[in-house]
């Protein structure tokens, strides 16, 4: 099944010879039945992905674009917008190793010539605390790949959409967590959702016997979780649960 690769209108001033939007390029044009894009779009991420009805935004960032979105609060903006499209899993792509972004830190604070030790510290913290919220209150996770960053954002994408898994990886697991595994290994369901549902209905019985509305309705993830929604609709398809 061939994915579709959107990319906003605004990355367009990144199309040059060796900007990321001509990597991407390259990676759809080896994979041609497989990818199908750039399409350029306006959309609220820098990168959409769409398979089979279902979608995944990405956004991008530079380790010196990450380093000033974090210090100027524009990061935390961009996740809320991310997150708040409900039905739409979120992920940021981080185009280098958290290293990177380190070093990009120290060299233009050293140029400028205004930042003591404890000073970098402080803000190398506000970067990892930022990173670290976005994944555990709003359910968008920071990739740091310094190596093919563009080829495992789409890897990444393609995984959540198909429901990626790698159950001969998977270590036999106790009685008590049979009915979650189950659910594991059903499309689009990962073990926090799993765990979500036995909660909710207790058995994978009743979880049949449910309508698709409360399933949807089931919330999920983190300190702030959010409702399955069209997540669980291949779940449902899975279960055969009209």
């Amino acid at each position: 099944m061939t994915m579709k690769v959107y990319v906003d209108n605004n990355e367009k001033n990144c199309n040059d010879e060796d900007g990321r939007v001509a990597h991407l390029k390259k990676i759809i044009a080896k994979k041609p039945d497989e990818l199908q894009g750039p399409i350029w779009v306006n959309i609220d991420s820098d990168l959409m992905f769409e398979m089979d009805g279902y979608r995944v935004a990405t956004e991008l960032k530079e380790a010196g674009d990450l380093l000033a979105s974090c210090t100027r609060n524009h990061f935390r903006r961009q996740i809320q917008n991310l997150s708040i499209q409900a039905d739409v899993p979120a992920f940021v792509t981080v185009l280098g190793s958290p290293g990177d972004v380190r070093l990009h830190q120290r060299s233009i604070r050293k140029k400028k010539g205004f930042m003591n030790a404890q000073d970098l510290d402080r803000e190398w913290d506000l970067v990892m605390s930022q990173c670290i919220t976005s994944h555990a209150e709003y359910n968008v996770p920071v990739m740091f790949w310094d190596v093919d960053p563009l080829k495992w954002t789409i890897s990444l994408a393609k995984h959540i959409i198909s429901g990626g898994k790698f159950p001969q990886f998977k270590p036999k697991t106790n009685s008590a967590r049979i009915p979650q595994s189950m659910l594991e290994e059903c499309p689009g369901v990962g073990p926090e959702m799993a765990n979500a549902l036995i909660r909710q209905f207790g058995t994978i019985k009743n979880l049949c016997r449910a309508k698709p509305e409360d399933i949807f309705a089931v919330k999920y993830g983190g300190r702030r979780p959010s409702k399955i929604g069209v997540r669980g609709e291949l779940l449902v398809k899975a279960l055969g649960i009209v």
